[in-house]
């Protein structure tokens, strides 16, 4: 240690010490998922969401936090704090990176958005306050189950339409926002 002199110079008043520090540029987290994932009985598929994320020199010592929030829930869950999803993260591509694999059956019944975040730390778990979450939402779709009646104008249902009478079609079908379309 040196104590600096007032002209400049150092005067030395004691031992060295030195000490290891691990710098390295923070990781960068990015995935990708497609905007819309479709619910289909007949050809049953996970949704995969794909981790991209770079890390110039620490990759292999990243720690991957995967959080995500169901459709009309207030609750996020990652994989720390949800048992559930932990079984989700796999490397399902071979490159080595923690992907995120939604199974079937969680969405089967669970449509809208889904949100997902992408967290990653150094794997010495100092954060980087530069170091950017990747986040993105995909919106699940169920299979349209388009159902209608048609109701004469007291409303009851009828099965056949006579020429000039007024009628009303009743939408019963599974979509929020139906288009109709007449021929």
């Amino acid at each position: 240690m040196y104590n600096r002199l007032e002209c400049g110079d150092y005067l030395q008043n004691g031992g060295d010490l030195s000490i290891s520090v691990i710098a390295s540029e923070p990781p960068v987290s990015i995935f990708y998922l497609d905007d819309q994932f479709c619910i289909n009985p007949e050809n049953q598929q996970d949704l995969y969401v794909t981790n991209n994320s770079e890390s110039n020199d620490c990759l292999n010592e990243v720690t991957y936090t995967w959080q995500y929030q169901q459709p009309v829930s207030t609750i996020i869950c990652s994989n720390y704090k949800c048992y559930t999803c932990f079984n989700w993260i796999q490397d399902y591509n071979g490159d080595g990176q923690k992907d995120l694999v939604i199974p079937y059956e969680v969405l089967e019944g669970n449509p809208g958005c889904w949100n997902f975040i992408l967290s990653l730390t150094n794997g010495n778990s100092l954060s980087c306050s530069s170091s950017v979450d990747s986040e993105g939402t995909v919106q699940v779709l169920e299979l349209p189950d388009p159902d209608f009646i048609i109701q004469d104008e007291f409303g009851n249902e009828i099965t056949e339409i006579c020429p000039g009478a007024q009628v009303n079609i009743i939408d019963n079908s599974n979509l929020s926002d139906p288009v109709l379309l007449f021929n």
